[in-house]
């Protein structure tokens, strides 16, 4: 710029100069000449408002001595080429110079937001412009002097608001948001957007203020062009207002052509998986296809088919089918609304000329130290003949147990004495093909620990007699499903009435009846087995105490001692008893005399 202000500074003393000499030689020679030269004065607008376009109508105090100026001749003069005559001249962060060609008025307009009114512009221009030069013609071409324009504002000064009209479009029955202050400003202060007001109604729909916006909702299924105007406040004191009229075109939604949706065919082998790439043959002839919109419409019938989101099928035939399949997918395009279409897609499912054995994986169950015998072909078939029992074998050994395949192709597995836990093997089958085609699966056994059963006690009966201890070897009759007994375990639960008891270490059970009883007795006993935990059962040994049939009397011999001559009595009966009952006195008889 500083370039600039002197190549002006020294054209206007130029043109100062050269005006009166052009002045002084009109004087001199008037007259003499067939054509006039123009004269042009300068012009200036001072103290104007800051950020609003300045009008001067430079032409209104030029003359010419022959009145023919000819004001749409009027010209700027470009500042970097002062040879060089505009209509329009921009300078950056200033502002636009612009000539009618009409009126030959020369318009300031200032920049007053980032682009506007032009791309050069950063901000609001609150200085004075630097001044320009205009020339004029006559109609005979003859060109004026150099004239200067002086502009000024006034930034003090509260200047209205600079409003601009708006366009806006829409398509039918669809609102528009327009955001109408994006374009004003206030060359001395800011906008109020809360004093956004519509003050002239659209005639064609409705408007309503959001947030310094207004929306626009045309009436139903209308189409054409509607206007209505606002106004907009600023914060200045006292308050300026200004008003715009929006425009906005109601258009015709555009037709959305459906896309073209081609059938496909695909071939995959007997059980695999094929991905299908059925957009590549689609089209939209008015757009493009959305990849994301595809779904199957109609479920294959022999397997399943999965839309992936980048437009391809995932199909999957059922196990061991072959043959022809088909389903039928929709695919949509970008539009708005979106058009659709569907197609078909054609499957061949091909058969192998001879197909693998389907193996599957079996489980088992056996007990501790008990062996089982597994049908591992019971789950297994061969799609396209029959399986060979005989080619069973193991290709893996378990790690807790050892195996057997039987010729019927079962196979005999026994676990590891005393192992418990999970343990498996890998067997493998063939078909009876030529040449054969064999399949493996694992085989997962669990043993348990057996379930430990309740021992069984059954109910005894013993006899003794009077005063006779028995001893009752209650176990014999008793036993353990599922182990053994334990010896040590049993005890008496339940006392007889008529006598006691005593347990010893092997299980056995004397019985003493009460001294002199005969009759009927009763005791229980338990018994446990060797389980963790221990099981137990209980049972009842019945006792019968007998009298003997009789027992002889037991005598004693007697000793006594007399005098001579003297008689004496001897009670020869006193340590004498009867076991079973009592002596007979009156059968007492001297057997052996003395």
């Amino acid at each position: 710029m500083a370039a600039l202000t002197t190549q002006r500074t020294n054209r206007i003393i130029l043109i100062v100069a050269g005006l009166l000499t052009l002045v002084l030689g009109t004087t001199i020679v008037a007259g003499a000449a067939a054509n006039a030269t123009p004269i042009a004065f300068p012009d200036d607008r001072l103290d104007q408002t800051v950020g609003r376009p300045v009008v001067v109508p430079v032409v209104a105090n030029d003359v010419d001595d022959d009145g023919n100026l000819n004001a749409s001749s009027v010209r700027i003069i470009d500042p970097a080429n002062l040879a060089s005559r505009l209509t329009r001249i921009v300078v950056a962060n200033e502002g636009v110079w612009q000539v009618s060609t009409s009126t030959g008025a020369v318009t300031f307009t200032p920049c007053t937001a980032a682009g506007v009114p032009d791309a050069s512009c950063t901000t609001l221009f609150t200085g004075n412009p630097f001044p320009i030069e205009y020339t004029v013609k006559d109609t005979s071409g003859a060109e004026s002097n150099p004239a200067i324009i002086t502009i000024t504002f006034n930034s003090s000064s509260n200047g209205s608001p600079l409003v601009i009209d708006d366009q806006a479009s829409t398509e039918r029955n669809q609102a528009v948001t327009i955001a109408v202050l994006d374009n004003d400003s206030d060359p001395g202060g800011a906008l109020v957007a809360s004093t956004l007001t519509v003050v002239v109604a659209p005639s064609a729909g409705t408007t309503k203020i959001s947030s310094g916006k207004i929306i626009y909702t045309p009436k139903t299924d209308y189409t054409g062009t509607d206007q209505f105007a606002y106004r907009v406040c600023d914060n200045g004191s006292p308050q300026l207002c200004a008003t715009a009229i929006v425009t906005v075109t109601v258009l015709q939604p555009a037709v959305n052509n459906p896309p073209v949706a081609r059938n496909d065919t695909v071939t995959t082998p007997q059980g695999q998986a094929v991905t299908i790439p059925v957009l590549a043959n689609d089209s939209d002839s008015d757009g493009t296809l959305n990849p994301a919109s595809l779904t199957i419409a109609t479920a294959a019938g022999h397997g399943t088919a999965v839309a992936n989101a980048n437009g391809t099928v995932l199909y999957t035939p059922n196990a061991l089918y072959s043959g022809a399949d088909q389903f039928t997918y929709r695919v949509c395009d970008q539009g708005s609304p979106p058009a659709c279409a569907m197609a078909t897609v054609f499957v061949t499912v091909q058969a192998p000329a001879n197909q693998a054995p389907l193996v599957r994986a079996d489980q088992a169950a056996t007990v501790r130290d008990q062996a089982v015998t597994i049908p591992v072909l019971s789950n297994d078939q061969d799609p396209d003949g029959t399986l060979n029992a005989a080619s069973v074998t193991v290709t893996t050994q378990p790690a807790h147990g050892a195996t057997v395949v039987n010729s019927n192709g079962t196979v005999k597995y026994t676990p590891v004495a005393g192992y418990t836990g999970t343990d498996t093997f890998t067997y493998k089958v063939c078909d009876s093909a030529t040449p054969a085609l064999c399949g493996s699966a694992q085989v997962t056994v669990t043993v348990n620990a057996p379930t430990n059963q309740t021992p069984k006690a059954v109910n005894d009966n013993a006899v003794t007699l009077k005063n006779t201890a028995v001893a009752v070897t209650v176990l014999a009759n008793d036993s353990d499903p599922d182990g053994t007994l334990n010896t040590g375990s049993v005890t008496v639960t339940s006392q007889p009435n008529h006598g006691n008891t005593a347990v010893n270490g092997s299980g056995v059970v004397t019985y003493t009846p009460d001294t002199g009883y005969t009759g009927s007795d009763n005791f229980t006993y338990q018994v446990c087995d060797n389980g963790s935990p221990a099981l137990c059962d209980t049972a009842v040994v019945s006792v019968t105490v007998n009298a003997p049939a009789n027992q002889a009397p037991s005598a004693v011999n007697d000793s006594a001692v007399t005098q001579r001559n003297q008689a004496v009595a001897i009670a020869v009966l006193g340590n004498d008893r009867d076991s079973d009952g009592a002596l007979d006195v009156a059968s007492l008889t001297v057997t052996v005399a003395p």
